[in-house]
């Protein structure tokens, strides 16, 4: 007898439609599994038919072939075992398959019949209902986050014999159903001994902007301006100075100062770290901005993307957040000219010899980095490092990669009397309240242009429309041009910066006091080399 399932496959954040086809025949007793697939989903044949044997299913000595189609497509992971299952059970009789037309299946299986959680359950939910699928059977603990999905009957299953007794329309306590909603607060409790907490992800939120606070940085106005302004036009943000100035402390704080994920950036997000397998286990969305900050030693496959199976690197992981790079000049060279193109495009391609993935990476670079190898340059009295040795520690930046950075901070010592006195020192909330207005203005400005939402984001058309200069700014802006040697592309990066920094000050266009403040943090050379060409 033959019957087909319907599933789905991940591919890059995405997953293709699949169908799992069993027929069941007289023959030569054997279980056989045919297209293209890796090593765990050709051992599904032995989980599942093990799985039946101890779940009560006592299948007959036959001939079974399960084909995987399109066959020419490879099938990677475990999430492949349940439609199997379902496949054989209805192949062999016990279930109707043309009842399952419009549902589809995914889940792993254990050796006992229970359906363990599988990675990537919100985009596998998202393809199937792209395809017309109304209703999908997943393993119980991946049931909040497929209800995610809109518009979609969500079944959670325990083990197979839950499945077996609910697609048979029998009582089972195995058994959740969900309904996909537009606001998760509508899901039921995920089981009974654990209710699902329907604040989670604002209490998430709550607990990361309560742990640390741009009020616990005392003195340096500079670099905690600087930030402001890369978080209200996401502008990439280099701090510089040296060790112990406070460089690491402002980055961390920089995402309390971000406007809170819609509901559609948190899912967008979810779904990237769903496929990674690190969403946590007691709510179905990440629920806060992303804060990655990848140790200098990480490998370009891990930091940009790779591997076997081309997952997703830091590089995404960050999207829709912060990547900060601390040590700057300590990351491998190959590692920090990776990130060239995705600072440029806000995407990264990904391509191995199994197919070419293309991952968001719409994120805003931090990085700090120190003067020296010893930390202490250009304090002579502490300071242990030769010329040469802080030209060679420079030396690892390339000036393409510095020129994709619009804003660079120098930080300098704090004094004694800036961190003992007490004070009331502005707090993130405070911050992050000019942040979201000068964020308004520019959804307003952007609203009717594709693929642009923050000044940082502009290119050169949208720049030289919105970047308009009087005769007084461009006159300054001329003579900068020429005393600093600028390129094109500081050019603009240089005019994004004002924009946004008249837009903090609610200024319509462009004056000579934003553009000299761009100026001034964006002299990466001044800031960087001046003091090792002198």
């Amino acid at each position: 007898m033959f019957a087909k399932i319907n599933t789905a496959g991940l591919f890059g954040i995405g997953g293709f439609a699949a169908e799992v086809e069993a027929d069941v025949q007289n023959g030569l007793p054997g279980f056989y599994l045919t297209g293209a697939m890796s090593t765990e989903t050709r051992e599904a044949q032995h989980r599942v038919w093990n799985a039946l044997k101890n779940s009560g299913i006592h299948p007959e000595p036959k001939k079974i072939t399960v084909n995987f189609s399109p066959a020419s497509v490879r099938k990677e992971g475990t999430a492949y075992d349940l439609p199997i299952a379902a496949a054989v059970l209805a192949a062999m009789g016990c279930i109707d398959y043309k009842a399952l037309s419009d549902t589809g299946f995914f889940g792993e299986i254990g050796l006992d019949g229970s359906i363990k959680k599988v990675r990537g359950a919100l985009p596998l939910t998202f393809t199937l209902k792209s395809n017309s699928i109304r209703r999908v059977v997943v393993p119980y603990d991946n049931a909040s986050e497929a209800a995610l999905c809109e518009s979609i009957e969500v079944i959670g299953c325990r083990d197979l014999t839950a499945l077996l007794k609910y697609l048979r329309k029998e009582e089972s306590e195995g058994i959740i159903t969900l309904r996909g909603e537009s606001d998760n607060r509508s899901l039921r409790e995920r089981n009974a001994d654990k209710p699902y907490d329907a604040g989670a992800e604002e209490k998430e939120q709550e607990a990361y902007l309560c742990d640390v606070d741009f009020s616990e940085v005392h003195g340096q106005k500079y670099l905690k301006r600087a930030a402001e302004i890369a978080v209200s036009g996401c502008h990439n943000l280099l701090l510089s100075g040296p060790a112990g100035t406070g460089k690491t402390m402002i980055a961390k704080r920089m995402p309390t100062i971000m406007p809170e994920l819609s509901r559609e950036e948190d899912i967008e997000i979810s779904k990237v770290y769903s496929i990674c397998g690190l969403l946590p286990d007691d709510r179905p969305l990440l629920s806060k901005r992303p804060f990655r900050s990848p140790h200098h030693g990480v490998s370009e496959a891990s930091f940009a993307g790779g591997g076997i199976n081309a997952m997703p690197g830091e590089i995404t992981l960050a999207s829709g957040g912060i990547l900060f790079l601390d040590e700057l000049p300590l990351f491998r060279r190959e590692v920090l000219e990776s990130l060239r193109q995705p600072l440029e495009d806000r995407t990264v391609t990904v391509t191995r010899m199994k197919g070419s993935c293309t991952y968001p990476a719409d994120f805003i670079l931090v990085a700090a980095m120190n003067n020296c190898a010893c930390g202490q340059y250009p304090d002579k009295r502490k300071c242990t490092c030769t010329r040469g040795q802080i030209k060679a520690y420079m030396g690892r930046l390339s000036r393409p990669l510095l020129e994709r950075i619009d804003i660079c901070a120098e930080a300098v010592p704090v004094t004694l009397k800036e961190l003992s006195e007490e004070r009331n020192a502005e707090s993130s909330a405070d911050i992050r309240k000019r942040v979201i207005a000068a964020r308004k203005i520019q959804e307003e400005r952007f609203k009717n242009i594709d693929g642009v939402s923050f000044n940082g984001r502009m290119g050169i058309k949208e720049t030289e429309k919105f970047c308009v200069l009087g005769k007084a700014e461009k006159e300054y802006i001329s003579e900068v041009f020429k005393v600093k040697n600028i390129s094109g592309r500081t050019y603009h990066k240089i005019l994004k910066t004002a924009r946004t920094i008249a837009d903090m000050d609610g200024c319509e266009d462009i004056g000579v006091r934003q553009l000299s403040e761009a100026v001034g943090l964006r002299s990466i050379e001044d800031a960087l080399f001046r003091k090792i060409e002198a």
